[in-house]
C-alpha cells in the first residue's frame, strides 16, 4: 500500500478464562505480488471495507477474505525475524 500512512488486516478475538484475550489474524491466499515470498497473507481490507469487517454480519465480512488486489510493495531484508537463543 505504497501511497497510504497506514493499512489494516483482519483480525479476530476471544476472551478465553486460560489466556484472556486472545487474537490471530485472518488469512488468505497470497496475491501474484506475495506469492514467490509465501504462499498465504494476512486478509488486507480497503479503507472502506473497514466497517463492514467490523460493524456487519459475518457473511459480508466473510466475503471480505480474498487475495489484496490493490496496489503492494514488497521489502525483503537480511535481519532474521527471530534470534535463536543461545
Amino acid at each position: 500500500m505504497p501511497d497510504e500512512p497506514v493499512f489494516v488486516v483482519a483480525g479476530i478475538w476471544r476472551s478465553t478464562p486460560e489466556w484472556g484475550d486472545a487474537y490471530s489474524m485472518v488469512m488468505t491466499d497470497a496475491c501474484v505480488r506475495v506469492a514467490g515470498v509465501h504462499d498465504r497473507m494476512p486478509v488486507v481490507l480497503k479503507r472502506e471495507d473497514w466497517p463492514v469487517w467490523t460493524t456487519e454480519e459475518p457473511e459480508q465480512a466473510r466475503a471480505l477474505c480474498v487475495p489484496f488486489d490493490g496496489a503492494m510493495a514488497v521489502n525483503r531484508t537480511t535481519d532474521p525475524w527471530a534470534r535463536k537463543s543461545a
